[in-house]
């Protein structure tokens, strides 16, 4: 199994870091030697950048996986932690690029770590309307380090998640 973090995009928040360090310890258990981390300074060493576009993840999820991770050979998982914020217009095009990851990813996740913003436009309202129904797609939020492991037990408690890394 190999862990492939990208960058953070946006304002790196405290709950952002924390996140993505649970993360990466819930990992590191499943992980072999032969996992390859990114360095601490290139998740958290970006601090804002002005403005979020997640479909740009998305594109780049697609590309290592086409290049590196055929699906035919791995079990992928992706799983998007954010604080909500991503250009409006932005929404429907990283909502059809989770739809083409959902074809031959075993889950898709999004966890969104908001710290007290209850802006109506945040991911996770956009989501809970347009992919309520969307198969092998998991949303959680997290509004401070104390809700993050329920959260993340959400994306890693689905069926097909527990059943592929027995």
């Amino acid at each position: 199994m190999t862990g492939e973090f990208l960058p953070p995009h946006g304002i790196c928040t405290q709950c952002e870091r924390d996140a993505v360090t649970a993360i990466r310890t819930f990992c590191r258990r499943l992980v072999d030697e032969q996992a390859q981390w990114p360095k601490h300074d290139r998740i958290f060493g970006r601090v804002e950048s002005g403005g979020t576009k997640v479909s740009s993840v998305f594109e780049a999820v697609l590309e290592i996986q086409r290049d590196r991770y055929p699906a035919d050979d791995w079990n992928i998982y992706v799983l998007h932690v954010s604080d909500g914020d991503n250009f409006t217009v932005d929404n429907q095009r990283a909502l059809e690029l989770i739809r083409r990851l959902t074809e031959f990813c075993s889950l898709v996740g999004y966890l969104e770590v908001d710290p007290g913003s209850g802006s109506s436009h945040k991911l996770s309202k956009y989501y809970e309307v347009e992919a309520a129904d969307l198969d092998g797609f998991v949303s959680a939020h997290a509004t401070d380090d104390r809700a993050l492991w329920p959260a993340l037990r959400k994306f890693f408690a689905a069926d097909n998640v527990e059943a592929a890394i027995r």
